[in-house]
């Protein structure tokens, strides 16, 4: 729900989903009800300032619906290497989505542990996929892959925290990150982006420090 757009958004288990206009006395009005074709919706995630719905789904797309206009914009699946044989995975599931309200930013984490970073719309550099990072935690002095489970922001120091399902917490420091988010023009071409712009397609995350919190996987972190 938001109060900010005045739009309740529900998604029922038939992967359907409802956007109403929040009215005073319950009298909502259904504005846009849709589905994915062929796919089930993962996850979703509203992001008020820029009136989006970010949606993901099982077969690994990440789909930008616009409140505004209340249509589908695009939808994009984020490919990586899965062997050593060049092998394409299309079929990665979409576990969880961060989206940082002050920026027309994401964090995509799928089921693989393949994470990224996507710039947004209505940037002028929309769908730009970037930063690629695993979640690797320590098990029995093996270093060890593991998917990312939730995740929080920490807008004062510019680090984000993740929680994993085997109850491990990771920081990591966005810093260089948001100082290029923050220089980037996001209405229109400029020179002078080129730097800003090229500086966060190098985005490599960095890591500050983890810890065992629990054995058991993290659901929520705040």
């Amino acid at each position: 729900h938001s109060q900010k757009l005045d739009i309740l958004i529900t998604l029922n288990i038939y992967s359907i989903i409802r956007l109403y206009k929040d009215k005073d006395f319950n009298e909502n009005v259904l504005l846009k009800e849709f589905s994915i074709d062929n796919d089930v919706i993962r996850c979703l995630i509203l992001n008020e300032e820029y009136s989006r719905v970010i949606i993901g789904t099982s077969k690994g797309e990440l789909k930008f619906f616009d409140i505004e206009h209340l249509k589908l914009e695009t939808s994009i699946i984020q490919k990586e290497e899965m062997n050593k044989t060049n092998k394409i995975n299309n079929d990665d599931p979409v576990n969880l989505i961060y989206s940082f309200d002050e920026y027309p930013l994401c964090i995509i984490f799928h089921d693989s542990n393949s994470n990224y970073f996507e710039i947004i719309p209505p940037s002028y550099y929309k769908y730009r996929t970037f930063g690629n990072f695993k979640n690797i935690t320590k098990k029995e002095n093996k270093e060890i892959k593991v998917k990312i489970t939730s995740c929080e922001y920490d807008k004062k120091n510019n680090r984000l925290f993740t929680g994993d399902l085997f109850g491990t917490i990771q920081c990591y420091s966005l810093s260089k990150l948001i100082d290029n988010i923050k220089n980037l023009n996001h209405t229109e071409n400029l020179e002078e982006d080129k730097t800003y712009l090229s500086n966060i397609e190098k985005f490599t995350i960095e890591k500050l420090f983890h810890f065992e919190a629990c054995k058991e996987k993290i659901k929520h972190i705040s």
